[in-house]
């Protein structure tokens, strides 16, 4: 049985990425944390002034532990069809930071094994999951103020 592939046509294209930050921060006279790392995240996602087409993404990692790890990646993405705010964004927060993801978890697995220690290897992310929840609890936050009445 064979079938065809149809081609979707992409929603936006990855430029490029780079590494804006990385702080590796170790204590000596602390153990090492043995029970895994907690990481947090944020996403940015800005227009380009210039070409409005054109997104720059800014994903922030923080693991605490020791050793603790602040990473800062930065994606361009360009825009392919109609900007529509609320879709486009959310579409470029999830997957521009699905992509940007793999890398900065290869960086902090490459600069903590470099320590002579067992790499920390972070886990994988849903970010349409995480994104989700977040956008959820801003739009609640936001309709909790639109009840407040004004005195």
């Amino acid at each position: 049985m064979t079938g065809q592939v149809r081609e979707m046509p992409a929603a936006f294209e990855f430029l490029s990425y780079r590494i804006e930050q990385l702080e590796y921060n170790f204590d000596n006279q602390a153990e090492r944390s043995e029970n895994g790392q907690n990481v947090d995240f944020e996403a940015k996602l800005d227009r380009n002034n210039q070409d409005p087409s054109v997104f720059r993404l800014n994903l922030k990692i923080a693991v605490s532990g020791n050793p603790s790890i602040q990473l800062s990646i930065l994606g361009l993405f360009k825009w392919l069809g109609e900007y529509i705010k609320n879709e486009t964004e959310q579409c470029l927060h999830t997957s521009g930071a699905s992509i940007l993801y793999p890398y900065a978890r290869a960086a902090i697995s490459t600069i903590s094994v470099l320590d002579g220690s067992d790499p920390i290897i972070l886990q994988t992310v849903n970010f349409y999951e995480l994104f989700s929840e977040i956008m959820i609890q801003n739009s609640q936050a936001d309709a909790d103020q639109g009840c407040v009445s004004a005195e």
